[in-house]
């Protein structure tokens, strides 16, 4: 789950990343197991692959290039709650990102399930701004999925300042 503050302050869940769609009968085998495993060699590299794609399409300057590293109904959590949904969302999220200088996203861990693959990260972003240079070091919850082709996208990314 990944869980957000509602207007009155309590914590709510905003994301199951694990959503039963279909009747008990008819789920597929193991839904319903939690259990995380240590991902496949395969897996993990693909996912540290689109990381790796991730930051060369923000540093040649194609910010929809990294947005197509999402799925269409995506969600992007901010530390203060705000929110990017969907494509245009999450198009208009990274379009904003601009006069990048330099990009690295770090892997802390992967673990999941066949269908569903979570992933702790952490993004340091340096930009060019009016004030000068600046430095943004976030950590992330990713919450992968593969899409209708097969690929995997991030269906949830929610972010907050990284610990010093």
């Amino acid at each position: 789950h990944v869980w957000k503050r509602d207007a009155n302050g309590r914590l709510r869940i905003a994301v199951d990343a694990y959503r039963r769609s279909q009747p008990k009968s008819e789920a597929p085998a193991g839904a319903g197991d939690f259990s995380a495993q240590t991902p496949p060699q395969a897996v993990s590299e693909e996912i540290r692959d689109a990381m790796a794609g991730m930051e060369r399409a923000l540093l040649r300057g194609d910010p929809l290039g990294v947005a197509q590293y999402y799925t269409d109904d995506g969600l992007i959590i901010g530390p203060r709650g705000e929110q990017a949904r969907g494509r245009a969302g999450i198009d208009r999220y990274w379009t904003d990102i601009r006069n990048v200088r330099a990009w690295t996203l770090e892997n802390i861990s992967i673990d999941g399930a066949p269908h569903v693959w979570t992933q702790r990260a952490r993004s340091t972003l340096q930009v060019d701004s009016a004030d000068g240079p600046q430095t943004w070091a976030v950590e992330a919850l990713h919450v992968w999925k593969r899409d209708e082709a097969g690929r995997l996208r991030i269906a949830v990314d929610a972010y907050w300042p990284a610990k010093r």
